[in-house]
């Protein structure tokens, strides 16, 4: 499953967020207050902007054709938010 395509780091607004992961709608089912980003924590780089970071819920037959259970099983995935796509308008719409 991708999530990401294109660096959004410089994105800000409300907590209120929907994203595709491999082209699959999801919801925002949380937001949490900013941290640091892992990927430059990792190399030491502790003055960089903080992101935030999001529940994002999946239907789970969205995510994967073949799954018997339930239509309305879903799976949540904490992801930070300069890993997310906004959802097309459309998407968002409904």
């Amino acid at each position: 499953m991708s999530v990401w395509s294109s660096p959004a780091a410089t994105r800000r607004g409300t907590c209120a967020r929907r994203t595709t992961a491999g082209g699959n709608p999801a919801s925002s089912s949380a937001c949490f207050p900013a941290f640091l980003n892992p990927e430059e924590e990792a190399y030491g780089l502790y003055d960089r902007p903080r992101v935030t970071l999001y529940r994002v819920r999946f239907r789970q037959v969205d995510l994967w054709p073949e799954y018997t259970g339930p239509l309305h099983d879903t799976v949540d995935i904490e992801i930070y938010e300069h890993w997310l796509e906004p959802a097309a308008a459309t998407e968002v719409a409904s």
